[in-house]
């Protein structure tokens, strides 16, 4: 029902809803650029993996989007922008080396699993409120950015299954730190 009342207030404009769940929508905004500042939330979990052509700018219209959550989605492009109005963001399959290097004042949860192009993580300082950084199968990511070790309010860390981390910062003064997961599948 909930999704229908959503689907109301924008029939022809995909992109002037506040929240997004088709593939066929979600696809249609990001491919012809035509998100606004209307769209708070896209959550696409596809049962079988879907090619998908979105424009790496297509995010920078979307100012006011909260929830992003992504799964099963091969793009050809990394995306060049993420609204800093992100709050959480869970994206299997992420397809960039690294996460955009700007400050996200209000995001708490990250989730990057499965990844393999993901070889570099962001300066923690410009996510202070992060609790929750989940990058799971991460396989080619070497290393975490020192500044992990000192964040104050990371309570939830899995780097499980990241086999090529090679190390860890020297610092690990975590305050808020509940769960720390650092394991690896054995051959």
């Amino acid at each position: 029902m909930g999704k229908n009342i959503v689907h109301q207030e924008c029939l022809e404009e995909p992109g002037k809803r506040s929240r997004l769940w088709s593939f066929e929508d979600i696809n249609n905004v990001l491919t012809e650029n035509t998100g606004t500042e209307a769209i708070q939330g896209m959550v696409l979990k596809l049962r079988e993996p879907k090619e998908a052509y979105w424009r790496p700018e297509s995010f920078s219209k979307l100012h006011h989007l909260k929830l992003l959550i992504i799964d099963s989605v091969h793009l050809s492009h990394d995306p060049k922008h993420l609204p800093n109005s992100l709050r959480i963001i869970d994206w299997s399959g992420y397809p960039s080396k690294s996460f955009p290097s700007k400050s996200f004042e209000r995001l708490k949860s990250i989730r990057l699993r499965k990844s393999p192009k993901l070889v570099e993580t962001l300066d923690f300082t410009k996510v202070p409120v992060l609790e929750k950084l989940v990058l799971e199968d991460c396989i080619n990511l070497p290393r975490v950015h020192p500044s992990i070790g000192v964040h104050k309010k990371l309570k939830v860390v899995s780097l499980k299954g990241c086999k090529n981390l090679k190390s860890l910062p020297s610092k690990f003064e975590m305050e808020s730190l509940e769960i720390l997961i650092l394991s690896v599948a054995q051959k």
